[in-house]
């Protein structure tokens, strides 16, 4: 599952680069989760010429009844997969430049 920013892009006019979009969000609420996978939610890279790369999302899980003690073991335990929320790289510049900045 996945809500990635777009990765930036050199507009044809113009030499600039242009930044990454940022992450978007995914929020889970269940009762439980089993398996595996990966949830993403990392921001797009920057484009050449020096486009910054956008910011990381938002990841948020809520199981339901976790706040009751007696809810053990319906909260599960069993998901054992991955999630991403870095931010996208800055884009490279030419030589002797300073190159875009990291989400």
């Amino acid at each position: 599952m996945s809500a990635e920013g777009q990765p930036g892009k050199v507009a044809k006019s113009r030499d600039d680069g242009s930044g990454g979009g940022g992450g978007g969000s995914i929020q889970i609420t269940t009762l439980n989760m089993v398996g595996n996978g990966i949830i993403s939610v990392k921001g797009g890279s920057g484009s050449e010429n020096g486009g910054g790369g956008g910011a990381g999302g938002r990841f948020v899980m809520n199981y339901l009844k976790s706040y009751l003690n007696s809810s053990y073991p319906a909260q599960s335990y069993d998901w054992l997969g991955n999630h991403d929320v870095r931010g996208g790289e800055g884009g490279q510049m030419p030589s002797g430049y300073l190159e875009g900045s990291d989400g």
